[in-house]
């Protein structure tokens, strides 16, 4: 499991190693060592016998090293070098992280909340994933609220006038979070696949990690997960 947040940031991770394999190639590393050679020394300034292109990019070479000087263009040259040994092996390791993104058995699961940006994240992140051809495997939807809880009923069956305006602006609160709920459950079910699972999890009193764990076990396991 991997957790990336922000959030739009998780795209980094989808697709840093099709970049970092594009930097790995073999000519690239090649030219970078080459500058070693071409930086301090005397160009041609005429075509030599191998043709136009050769010439092309030792002129290239040239410019390279006045641009960011021969010291740096020699560091940087000696780091490629050293580099150049273990290429293959990082190759293998980045084609092999681009196939298990690729896998149908690799999960994307989108976190998300009833505010306003939290769920244009949520929608973004779907389209981005879906413009990979990959889609979300279930989305949590965090902080969300049903019914008044228990106790506020308890509370007015006591009949406490001194309590009776607080218990109101609980209700009215807690009917104004419920509406935000059923409002981003239809935002959510609007951007994606009928099939994709909707996990609705309420917001949690307690800050301990066992509990936490056993309470949002059960309510994944339970009627919160809903399909469509």
């Amino acid at each position: 499991m991997l957790d990336t947040a922000p959030s739009r940031h998780a795209l980094e991770f989808l697709d840093y190693p099709g970049r970092l394999g594009r930097m790995l190639e073999a000519k690239t590393l090649e030219w970078m060592v080459g500058l070693a050679r071409l930086a301090g020394s005397t160009l041609d300034e005429r075509p030599d016998d191998r043709g136009l292109l050769a010439w092309g990019k030792k002129r290239v070479g040239h410019l390279v090293s006045n641009l960011v000087g021969v010291v740096a263009v020699r560091d940087i040259a000696a780091l490629f070098a050293e580099f150049l040994p273990v290429r293959e092996k990082w190759l293998h390791l980045v084609k092999n992280v681009e196939r298990r993104i690729a896998l149908p058995s690799t999960r994307y699961v989108i976190v998300t909340g009833p505010s306003g940006s939290s769920l244009d994240d949520a929608e973004y992140l779907v389209g981005e994933l879906r413009e990979r051809s990959l889609s979300a495997s279930a989305v949590l939807l965090n902080r969300a609220v049903g019914a008044a809880p228990a106790w506020v009923g308890a509370l007015e069956g006591r009949d406490v006038p001194e309590l009776g305006e607080a218990i109101t602006a609980y209700r009215d609160e807690y009917a104004a979070r419920e509406a935000q709920t059923r409002a981003a459950v239809a935002a959510l079910r609007g951007v994606l696949p009928a099939k994709t699972p909707l996990a609705a999890l309420p917001t949690l009193e307690t800050s301990d990690p066992r509990e936490i764990l056993i309470a949002l076990a059960g309510e994944l396991g339970g009627s919160a997960l809903v399909r469509g």
